[in-house]
């Protein structure tokens, strides 16, 4: 989720100004709030697919949220592609070690091959944090199907 606003104060700074932070924790939100980045707060479960109107946005960008426990079947992705409008992106940074005998991988290549969506960038693997060598992620980025409707789901 947006937890404290972090990416969404770097994604200011880059120049966006339409940014939506989602999260399950108000005390979180709150903290968000304050770094003025946001067009809007909203708390809620980034599974729930009623949260959003289908369509309503060009990019999902998350750091550190997907985890194995969040997408087993590839329901939660399902979800973010019916967010997100035709050609929209979402870039993630997972790390390593839950991408890695996790669920994740399969659940990702099942949206490739039903053709909802594509990789279009995987980074080397680097340090997760400059002070903790072991543990380490990639950022990958897929763009979601033009021709894919706004309910991706199956």
């Amino acid at each position: 989720g947006a937890g404290t606003g972090q990416v969404g104060e770097h994604l200011s700074r880059l120049g966006f100004s339409h940014v939506l932070g989602v999260d399950l924790s108000a005390p979180m939100l709150r903290i968000a709030a304050t770094k003025g980045c946001y067009r809007e707060l909203l708390r809620g479960d980034l599974a729930d697919r009623t949260l959003l109107p289908p369509g309503s946005l060009d990019a999902v960008v998350c750091v550190g949220t997907l985890t194995p426990n969040h997408v087993e079947d590839g329901a939660t992705l399902h979800t973010w592609l019916e967010w997100l409008r035709p050609g929209g992106v979402i870039c993630a940074s997972i790390r390593d070690d839950f991408w890695e005998g996790s669920p994740l991988p399969n659940a990702c290549q099942r949206l490739q091959e039903e053709g909802l969506w594509t990789l279009v960038e995987e980074t080397e693997s680097a340090r997760y944090t400059p002070l903790v060598n072991d543990v380490a992620f990639r950022v990958r980025t897929w763009r979601k199907a033009v021709d894919c409707l706004a309910s991706g789901s199956t």
